[in-house]
């Protein structure tokens, strides 16, 4: 039986690190530095959100989420990537990746700018393209596209997030190609787009707090 948005919300809160004020500054600040679309390190992350430059060391050290070339730069966090996937996330004219079709919908709230979004359907191969906005989801193409999803658990999660949740989590052309692919994988289940965005949206104010509601609340007034 599929969960509840109550309770599939609750279960991605749960898995995902709890931020500190610092934490949270340096994370959004990591997520725009690497949206500009170049690997970045401590020092830069450190300088953009006022957290000392040790502390921001040891958080990139001690989080799990976090993507990294052979000298130590950071190419990836939490599902932003410079690292080609199947899904495409164009901002400002920059092409950027992530690791599932879901950080495509939290991740413009957290950025505050649209993204566009490409990515395919695993079953028939078709072309699916989403405009996304700080505020909420713009365009959908084709207009019933849907995405799979799964509860994460915490222990999977520090073990590897890509295989152990971003690996169930796609986009479909429609329901009927994503029931046949969810059926074959216990767990998973079939989400709008609009309640994957309501998840992304609570998950980015259980971690985020202040920081997310504020970006979110300036996103909505410029609109």
């Amino acid at each position: 039986m599929k969960p509840t948005l109550d309770e599939i919300s609750a279960g991605v809160i749960a898995a995902f690190p709890k931020l500190s004020a610092p934490e949270q500054r340096a994370s959004l600040a990591a997520y725009r530095l690497l949206a500009k679309g170049r690997p970045i390190i401590a020092e830069q992350i450190s300088a953009a959100c006022g957290v000392a430059q040790d502390a921001v060391t040891e958080m990139l050290g001690r989080w799990h989420g976090v993507e990294r070339e052979r000298d130590g730069a950071v190419v990836g966090f939490w599902g932003l990537t410079l690292s080609a996937t199947r899904h495409r996330f164009r901002i400002e004219g920059r092409e950027l990746h992530t690791w599932c079709g879901w950080d495509t919908l939290f991740l413009p709230p957290l950025l505050g700018v649209p993204a566009e979004v490409e990515s395919r359907c695993p079953v028939s191969g078709q072309r699916i393209d989403l405009r996304v906005g700080p505020a909420g989801v713009e365009t959908v193409r084709p207009e019933a596209v849907v995405l799979s999803f799964l509860v994460p658990r915490e222990s999977e999660i520090e073990r590897s997030v890509i295989e152990s949740f971003c690996c169930h989590v796609h986009f479909f052309a429609s329901r009927q190609d994503a029931d046949q692919w969810v059926s074959r994988r216990p767990e998973t289940f079939v989400l709008s787009v609009e309640e994957a965005w309501q998840v992304g949206i609570r998950r980015n104010a259980a971690q985020f707090g202040q920081l997310a509601t504020r970006e979110l609340n300036a996103s909505r007034a410029a609109s």
